[in-house]
């Protein structure tokens, strides 16, 4: 049973292979298919326009904690505020920077002012990253759009906003089924947002089920192109595998 749950924590970490520490390979940019991505916003959208850099430190209860890094665009479409991420492969320093947070640093890594502006530098021009992701759907919540649930949920009640995300994946072998992010920004301290994180992914095999990570996160503005800077739900994620045991 010890070596079922090791192996399904290492297919859950292939779901999250770009974000928790090392990358997955990247795909033929001539046969890259990036996944759809869809927005809807809960509330008055916050003003969170501009590149951004979102850095968790992620674990299972108390086990060792691993890097997670992701690229977020918000930006206003049709009248409408819609999040599109960024699935890349990060340039080497930065991705060996987060390899040596894992190894050494307990998977807290603060990314250096120099890792910052090149991750600006480069971000038109990394290549995709082959996590095997068909969509994304990410909801925004802001306080005004807050159900019952969220109020009621000790981790989002008093956040600033949230952003829930799912991510379906194509078959493959290694992939999981499924993937769900919660981000909640409880913190501003200059530019800077802080907060808590919650993914469940579920691994495919042998049978599926849901394997929770949480931890904490922080939103980094990256400037450039359209600025970067601006002013029981976590049960409900699990609604979206019914019928799993959560681990």
């Amino acid at each position: 049973m010890r070596r079922l749950t090791g192996l399904l924590i290492v297919g859950a970490l292939v779901g999250v292979a770009g974000r928790v520490g090392g990358q997955a390979p990247a795909p033929d940019a001539t046969t890259y298919t990036p996944p759809a991505q869809t927005t809807t916003v809960k509330g008055t959208a916050p003003a969170l326009e501009g590149r951004w850099l979102l850095v968790s430190r992620l674990a299972i209860g108390s086990g060792p904690g691993r890097a997670v890094a992701s690229l977020w665009t918000f930006s206003e479409k049709d009248g409408k505020l819609t999040l599109d991420e960024r699935l890349v492969v990060f340039p080497p320093a930065v991705a060996q920077a987060m390899e040596k947070a894992n190894a050494s640093g307990g998977g807290t890594w603060e990314p250096t002012p120099a890792e910052i502006d090149l991750i600006r530098s480069q971000w038109d021009t990394m290549g995709p990253e082959g996590r095997g992701i068909a969509s994304v759907a990410s909801e925004i919540f802001s306080p005004d759009g807050y159900d019952d649930d969220i109020k009621k949920e000790p981790k989002t009640k008093d956040a600033l906003w949230i952003v829930r995300q799912l991510y379906e994946f194509s078959p493959g072998a290694g992939r999981p089924i499924k993937q769900v992010n919660v981000v909640a920004a409880l913190k501003k301290d200059g530019e800077v947002y802080t907060g808590n994180t919650t993914t469940v992914v579920v691994a495919a095999a042998p049978f599926p089920i849901p394997i929770k990570f949480e931890g904490t996160v922080r939103l980094i503005p990256i400037g450039g192109q359209g600025g970067g800077s601006g002013g029981g739900f976590l049960a409900r994620v699990l609604d979206f595998f019914k019928g799993c045991n959560a681990k």
